[in-house]
């Protein structure tokens, strides 16, 4: 049984794709450009290697190579299906290097805001079992209870529980937006 990852198998399949021949791209751009469909085929083809190698150079971002492969390729389909050879002077070439980019850095930033979020949720939790306990030590007790006491109850570190109490110990003020149009004169 062979335990081959994904992305190794992609990569060998990508190596046995052969590079464009001598004037071919052209020869495919410009049919692609009037409106002939076979040549998307080939050109995706072509343009592996290459989206491959931008695709790499985002790697280190955190999220799976095999998902940053997945959605590069996607672009590269997009870019030769949409691309006319009026998109700003960009060779096809330029023009899937655009989207491809594109498409990684939306990715990326929308999973490092999920992640950001996730986070947040995490300490917002831990901040609402803080606040749970702390109230709790109060109707039995009737003192406030020491930071320590709730972080060695709670597990989690005592910096974080002195944090929230100051911050607790702060007063909020709420702002109304004043009310345009409704004045009244006596």
């Amino acid at each position: 049984m062979n335990n081959c990852n994904p992305l190794d198998k992609f990569l060998k399949d990508l190596a046995e794709v052969e590079p464009f021949a001598e004037g071919e791209e052209e020869a495919l751009t410009k049919s692609l450009c009037s409106g002939e469909k076979t040549a998307e085929s080939r050109l995706m083809d072509g343009y592996l290697q290459y989206v491959y190698n931008i695709t790499s150079e985002y790697f280190d971002c955190g999220m799976f190579e095999l998902d940053l492969v997945e959605i590069a390729f996607y672009a590269l389909k997009v870019a030769v299906e949409h691309y006319t050879e009026n998109d700003d002077g960009k060779t096809l070439k330029q023009f899937i290097e655009q989207t491809v980019r594109q498409a990684l850095v939306t990715e990326i930033d929308d999973y490092k805001r999920r992640a950001a979020l996730g986070e947040f949720r995490k300490k917002a939790k831990k901040v609402n079992r803080i606040l749970s306990l702390t109230n709790k030590y109060l109707e039995e007790t009737g003192i406030q209870p020491e930071p320590e006491v709730i972080a060695k109850e709670l597990g989690i570190d005592v910096e974080f529980v002195r944090n929230v109490f100051e911050v607790k110990k702060q007063p909020v003020e709420i702002i109304l937006p004043e009310e345009r149009g409704n004045d009244v004169k006596s």
